[in-house]
């Protein structure tokens, strides 16, 4: 997917002094993933909130969150899983 990109400052990336516009399907889901409910304001319900799992005895509950948010993104999802602490996921854009 194409869309404006974004630097690892979460600030709007500039490519000769125009917006940088690029594969945006990894920022997209990182965004899903580290936002909160209510960050997007077109769509309330949409992200995961990833840091209020960090102490969370269900991780099932992180994953179960996790694929519905990115299938709620359009996306379809093979695998979600944590290994060793660590999200591991398989999930493409159609």
């Amino acid at each position: 997917m194409q869309d404006f990109l974004i630097d690892e400052n979460f600030d709007l990336k500039l490519k000769d002094g125009d917006l940088d516009i690029g594969i945006s399907d990894t920022q997209h889901k990182e965004l899903l993933l580290i936002c909160n409910k209510g960050s997007f304001k077109q769509h309330p319900a949409a992200c995961v909130g990833a840091w209020n799992y960090l102490e969370s005895e269900d991780p099932a509950a992180l994953i179960a969150e996790v694929k519905a948010q990115f299938k709620g993104d359009g996306m379809q999802v093979k695998n979600v899983q944590l290994i060793n602490d660590k999200l591991v996921h398989e999930a493409y854009y159609k």
